[in-house]
């Protein structure tokens, strides 16, 4: 039986009130003398650990960032370097690239390093994503960037498709470090090359769940970016609402995040 679940959070493990449901605090519940529960996603440690405690579970990793920041729970601080298993984000000097580039485009220009996000601009998209991740934003003027050494372990840019659309093609080709990621028309999520769910499983395998094999794994995704993740781990589950190239690779299907897919899973496969 699987010892460790590995979970996104934002399409997979949240209902449709971006809540975990009751429905999947009591499947957990059941099975968590035996099994962890790893988190995994592209939000900061804040938009995590407020789900971490409504399922009881802050012992266990986090895993943030998509794997640019990998922490072994959240009960101790979160710089403290005994904490911290991985550590991959984007030079100072690409932010400030970045950053210079946008200036005089009408977007919404965020920054997050390591439990800090700080933002250009108090408007729409700021409130938005405060609004679902649970977390505060540090408004900063534009040339706070030149001003201080700000590695990232995330930048998000937010505004209409058209300015996107130009700031996405641009940035493909003059920064071949980074990744480029849209979830949605409006956004792109940056991160480093090297970040990934996946490493960030195999590096948990290796220095912390030790005693513990790939095969004894499983893990639940709905997104792009989850397709590391499900090539790492043992057994693959995706949501119904997933994308297709990712239920391509999985080993089942569950029913979709609005449906409590994750708890059906566990509850019909589960056995203790």
């Amino acid at each position: 039986m699987w010892k460790i679940i590995f979970s996104d959070i934002d399409g997979t493990l949240l209902n449709k009130d971006r809540n975990i449901s009751t429905e999947t605090i009591h499947a957990y519940n059941r099975i968590k003398t035996n099994t962890d529960l790893v988190l995994i996603s592209s939000r900061m440690p804040s938009g995590m650990t407020y789900f971490q405690e409504a399922l009881n579970n802050k012992h266990t990793p986090l895993v943030c960032y998509n794997g640019g920041l990998v922490l072994k729970n959240s009960l101790n601080a979160f710089l403290n370097p005994e904490n911290i298993l991985l550590d991959i984000s984007i030079p100072f000097e690409t932010v400030r690239f970045i950053n210079d580039y946008l200036k005089n485009i009408e977007v919404n220009f965020s920054v997050y390093n390591y439990n800090n996000w700080y933002t250009t601009k108090q408007d729409y998209w700021t409130a938005r994503e405060e609004n679902n991740t649970k977390s505060k934003a540090a408004f900063v003027a534009s040339d706070f960037f030149n001003t201080h050494k700000i590695n990232a372990h995330k930048i998000n840019i937010m505004g209409e498709k058209s300015h996107i659309d130009k700031i996405y093609a641009f940035l493909k080709t003059e920064i071949p470090t980074v990744d480029l990621y849209r979830a949605k028309d409006t956004y792109i999520e940056i991160a480093n090359k090297k970040t990934s769910k996946g490493l960030a499983v195999e590096v948990l395998l290796k220095n912390f769940y030790t005693t513990i094999h790939k095969k004894e794994t499983i893990g639940f995704g709905d997104n792009y970016n989850d397709i590391p993740l499900f090539r790492a781990v043992g057994h693959a589950v995706a949501v119904e609402n997933a994308r297709s190239e990712l239920k391509a690779i999985a080993h089942a299907t569950t029913l979709s995040n609005k449906a409590h897919g994750v708890a059906a899973f566990i509850n019909e496969n589960f056995q203790f």
